[in-house]
């Protein structure tokens, strides 16, 4: 698992679990919702490196739908390296701290 940190005022924080991929590219979360949590993305990722598809994992700590929304958003638009493999599965886990 590798980390990220997201600098936005509110300190969000990622990790990724993508084997033999590095993370290129990720938009620094901004949210706006008020509760925080951990939110666990499944993501499939193709040859060049974009994700096709992203879903909450039951590992997430919070069913919060703003929370959940955000995550998703901002899931698909990681960019890892490229790779021989046609289609990679992963996931993405997002550390919201909430505004309240």
């Amino acid at each position: 698992t590798e980390q990220a940190e997201a600098h936005s005022k509110f300190k969000s924080t990622l990790s990724y679990s993508l084997v033999g991929r590095t993370l290129l590219r990720f938009k620094t979360p901004r949210y706006l919702c008020e509760q925080g949590g951990k939110i666990v993305v499944t993501i499939a990722v193709n040859s060049s490196g974009n994700v096709t598809d992203a879903y909450i994992n039951g590992a997430s700590t919070s069913k919060n739908q703003c929370l959940t929304n955000q995550a998703i958003n901002y899931a698909k638009t990681v960019q890892f390296d490229n790779s021989n493999t046609a289609e990679q599965l992963g996931s993405i886990t997002f550390y919201f701290k909430g505004k309240g």
